[in-house]
């Protein structure tokens, strides 16, 4: 299998990308956590962290939206679909804007704001988009943007803060003749034909509530407080009507029900605030919900969701709900691994294993990703293994990190937990957790073995590096365990805190990469241990991230300060004093 990776940077003030741009190329992006829903008359769109997909309610088709179509990348903030358009706004936390063009499948990147140099780079996030007419209100963390949808163009920008003063909007709506601004240090509201609205003065106070969003009915008008309670606003005061138990984190009119999201509920009203049904994130797995619609045509909720990371909870995607038969529900998304973040990629034939697990630079374990499951790409889709199913085996299988494939049996696949032990998989299945009970792998302290990089040698043997203990360097092979002691070179034992990498010469020498001795090599043969770490041995850094042998017998190292490459492995043993290593 050929694994392939593509870096590219655009830079225009407004391009557009056509579909398919890099032909060929199949992206891995995760779809299952769902920030934003947009949605017409026949089509959903779900906004995933930094790609998109869409949902034909009438075919159940769906397709997707990502870098292969020109997207950024970025993390994806807010979206709104303009069906009468065909278009799709995608706002970024950078500031970003992208519109996808439904009939032609393009993309166009219009970057005003991100280079705008005289707004704070955390103030340029596009938090929501609003339609009226033709001109899309642009909510930002500086104060609103106005964009013509039909002309594809920006117009004017208005702060409205005490004396024209950047001030983060949140949300806007259109109620009565007046636009109203949801920010977080109050409602203001100005009259919408009112030709100066950069005027500040232009626009007044309504209350100094905060409120984080704001939605009109036609004959309502509703907002969201940062304190979780909601107000009817309709008369020009604020009514308190609610407080829920956390924040609202979305709140939309849809199909003449009001939808309120809190983190765990989906709260369904009438346009009179008459209650219809509530949502129980309980019956759907616990996982956070993020955004929701009705559809009272379909008897239909859509609801977005994402993951639960306390608990190792992935999200389900976009969930659709009958309305008369709650507890009948469909997970809408593509195939994808379980989340974005990759630490360490896995392939042999046609198969990928990904971990998405984590430590820090100094290698601990308890400040990375703690719980999370495994992804793995197999005949063309992925089929991966939650981290409750991974619970069956060991209470804790905390920082799943370092992971290797068994190149004589593909299906047997081990996983370090940088806190607990090794995961044995086989055939998809998690069978077997090893710490200091079955195995020679040691705890640093009591319920703590930090187990880290792995590999097999050409002898079907797995080498497991376990830090932080007198034996670090572990042997399984055939049910049978041994480990070897890397002392006097790492004294005290203790004192290493992780190891990045092992590979293997032909000369029977075990190469580690270390965290605080740079590179060691360990003879099977001989019991010879040798290392280079210092400035003066031509080593910017103790600190080896990553290594590999190449088709000469050459060592690779990257180390986080620069890469070096050891030419003749033999003579590093043998403590050749003119061993070559190449700078970069």
């Amino acid at each position: 299998m050929k694994v392939r990776f593509l870096f590219i940077l655009f830079i225009f003030p407004s391009l557009i990308f056509s579909q398919d741009l890099f032909p060929g190329w199949t992206g891995c992006f995760s779809y299952l956590d769902v920030s934003s829903i947009s949605y017409g008359e026949t089509k959903i769109f779900g906004a995933a962290e930094n790609a998109i997909f869409v949902y034909d309610v009438t075919t159940n088709e769906i397709d997707k939206i990502s870098t292969i179509e020109g997207l950024s990348g970025e993390t994806i903030s807010s979206i709104e679909y303009i069906e009468n358009k065909g278009l799709l706004f995608i706002g970024f936390e950078n500031g970003l804007i992208q519109i996808y063009i439904e009939s032609s499948r393009d993309v166009k990147t219009i970057v005003d704001i991100l280079e705008k140099p005289s707004i704070p780079p955390n103030d340029k996030i596009i938090n929501d988009f609003y339609l009226t007419g033709n001109e899309v209100y642009i909510s930002t963390n500086y104060g609103i943007s106005v964009y013509d949808s039909s002309a594809l163009e920006f117009g004017d920008t208005y702060f409205i803060g005490d004396n024209g003063a950047q001030i983060k909007i949140n949300e806007t709506a259109v109620f009565n003749g007046f636009i109203y601004a949801a920010t977080e240090n109050g409602l203001r509201k100005a009259a919408l034909d009112n030709p100066n609205l950069i005027d500040y003065q232009q626009w007044e106070w309504v209350t100094a509530i905060p409120f984080n969003g704001i939605v009109s009915t036609g004959l309502k008008l509703y907002g969201t407080s940062a304190n979780g309670r909601l107000y009817d606003l309709t008369n020009g005061s604020a009514v308190s009507l609610i407080l829920y138990a956390t924040p609202p984190l979305d709140m939309r009119y849809s199909n003449e029900n009001l939808v309120v999201t809190i983190t765990n509920n989906i709260y369904i009203y009438t346009e009179n605030f008459e209650e219809v049904r509530t949502v129980s994130a309980v019956d759907y797995n616990n996982v956070t919900f993020t955004s929701a619609f009705t559809d009272l045509s379909k008897n239909k909720i859509y609801i977005g969701s994402s993951r639960v990371d306390t608990i190792g909870l992935s999200g389900l995607g976009i969930i659709e709900i009958d309305i008369n038969a709650p507890s009948v529900f469909q997970e809408i998304h593509p195939q994808s691994p379980l989340r974005n973040y990759f630490f360490q990629v896995r392939t042999q034939s046609s198969e990928v294993w990904v971990t998405h697990g984590s430590h820090d630079a100094n290698y601990n374990p308890y400040a990375g990703i703690r719980e999370s499951g495994l992804s793995h790409y197999i005949n063309e889709q992925w089929n991966n293994i939650s981290y409750n199913s991974l619970t069956t085996i060991t209470p804790n299988p905390w920082a799943l990190t370092y992971l290797s494939i068994n190149p004589f049996n593909t299906g047997e696949v081990y996983v370090s937990s940088s806190i607990k032990g090794l995961v044995y998989i086989k055939d998809s299945e998690p069978i077997t957790f090893y710490n200091e009970g079955n195995s020679t792998l040691t705890p640093f302290i009591p319920e703590n073995t930090f187990v880290f990089a792995s590999n097999f040698d050409k002898d079907g043997a797995l080498r497991v590096l376990n830090a932080r203990n007198e034996r670090p360097l572990n042997r399984f092979k055939e049910g049978q365990w041994e480990s070897f002691s890397l002392e006097p070179l790492i004294s005290p034992a203790t004192e290493n805190a992780g190891f990045s990498s092992i590979v293997f010469d032909n000369n029977e020498t075990v190469f580690m990469g270390s965290h605080g001795f740079g590179l060691i090599g360990f003879n099977v043969t001989t019991g010879a241990i040798k290392n280079i770490s210092q400035i003066g041995q031509n080593m910017p850094s103790p600190s080896v991230k990553t290594m590999a042998i190449d088709k000469q017998n050459q060592l690779w190292l990257g180390t986080d300060k620069g890469l070096r490459i050891v030419t003749n492995t033999l003579e590093f043993m043998e403590g050749v004093p003119k061993f070559l290593i190449l700078l970069f």
